[in-house]
């Protein structure tokens, strides 16, 4: 009897070491098998991320003043497609910066132009005046008509170029229509 009880506690022994052992062989392979798992997640995850980083520093440098940055459309599916429309808007950005730089410059032409038409009339109307404070006893009468003739024209001049400038201003404005 003791032999059978021996070899039963023995048995027991053995069969609960092997189950110990099992499930110590069971949990490590388990834990290398989910930090595989976690390993090879985040290897895709950076991978099918990799094309969005792409797009966003494209973006980013767009954002800070590069109106040259374009994205190299590698992806396929949606992002093929916010790439191309990104690059589009980029093209179509760019260009109207363009045309309101060439704008400003035809406007500053403008400006300097007006200033100079302007100064015109007014000289010949200050050098006409004063001619005829300085001289207005030694002058013939009709000399200071002419004088004044000279003078009204140049008003009538200086008047049509400043409601030329209030037209063009008004145009600007979208008061008038062309």
């Amino acid at each position: 009897v003791y032999v059978v009880l021996a070899s039963e506690e023995y048995y027991d022994a053995i069969n609960h070491l092997r189950s110990n052992y099992m499930l110590q062989i069971g949990s490590k392979a388990m834990l290398v098998t989910l930090m595989f798992a976690f390993t090879i997640g985040l290897v895709i995850f950076w991978a099918i991320t990799k094309n969005v980083r792409q797009i966003v520093e494209v973006m980013q440098k767009f954002k800070q003043g590069n109106l040259g940055a374009r994205i190299k459309i590698q992806s396929k599916g949606d992002l093929k497609e916010i790439s191309r429309m990104f690059n589009e808007m980029a093209d179509i950005l760019t260009e109207n910066v363009k045309k309101l730089k060439d704008v400003e410059v035809l406007r500053r032409e403008l400006i300097a132009n007006i200033s100079h038409d302007l100064r015109t009339p007014i000289s010949i109307i200050q050098g006409y005046v004063e001619t005829l404070l300085i001289k207005g006893d030694r002058l013939s009468p009709e000399e200071s008509r002419r004088y004044l003739s000279t003078i009204h024209e140049s008003v009538q001049k200086l008047e049509k170029l400043v409601n030329e400038l209030f037209e063009l201003s008004k145009l600007e404005a979208k008061q008038v229509r062309a």
